[in-house]
């Protein structure tokens, strides 16, 4: 039962659509990270700071490693749906990244305020700001979030940071935060398996 379970979960994340908006590396990177994430979350900024960077720097952009946005907003973070609503509409307008970066630069901010907005607004034209703010409640945009939220739930994701690395079928889910050295290092064992 458990090895079905695990084939389910490793299907569904291979088969899940991925917006570029939402990812760095080309889709034909032997390695697929997946990164569950919640915009509120203090160990979630951490990963970004300190290593998701890295990561596309020196892996997503020479093509070894496709590093795909997971929406996993917490329910015990008051402002992490409505900051993953404000990230995706972003998208829209081909800017999820500038949003995600500045949601995780200002979180202690606007987490304490509610204050998404002022936030957002720091990574847009005043003109994107306008197309974002029509689309934050937008059917599709809850949609998009709702479908990661889903296939991190059937993958066995229960907090953030979850990241689960896929190379030849075989699945690595890490389930904290980890350095870059440290996910440098393990990125290289297991681009040689």
């Amino acid at each position: 039962m458990k090895l079905v379970t695990v084939f389910l979960a490793l299907t569904s994340l291979l088969s899940a659509e991925t917006s570029p908006e939402k990812s760095a590396g080309p889709s034909t990177a032997p390695i697929l990270m997946d990164v569950f994430s919640d915009f509120e979350c203090p160990h979630c900024k951490i990963l970004h700071d300190q290593t998701i960077q890295g990561v596309i720097t020196n892996y997503a952009s020479k093509g070894k490693v496709q590093l795909v946005y997971r929406d996993f907003p917490m329910p015990k973070h008051t402002h992490a749906r409505e900051a993953a609503r404000w990230a995706n509409a972003a998208a829209r307008v081909h800017k999820y990244r500038q949003v995600g970066d500045a949601l995780f630069q200002y979180q202690e901010a606007w987490s304490k305020t509610g204050d998404i907005r002022s936030a957002v607004a720091d990574a847009l034209t005043p003109a994107e700001m306008k197309t974002v703010q029509s689309l934050v409640n937008d059917p599709g945009v809850e949609s998009a979030i709702d479908q990661d939220v889903k296939l991190g739930v059937n993958s066995g994701v229960s907090g953030t940071p979850t990241m689960i690395l896929t190379r030849k079928l075989q699945t690595y889910p890490i389930q904290q935060f980890i350095s870059y050295p440290i996910m440098a290092q393990f990125l290289d064992g297991l681009a040689k398996k």
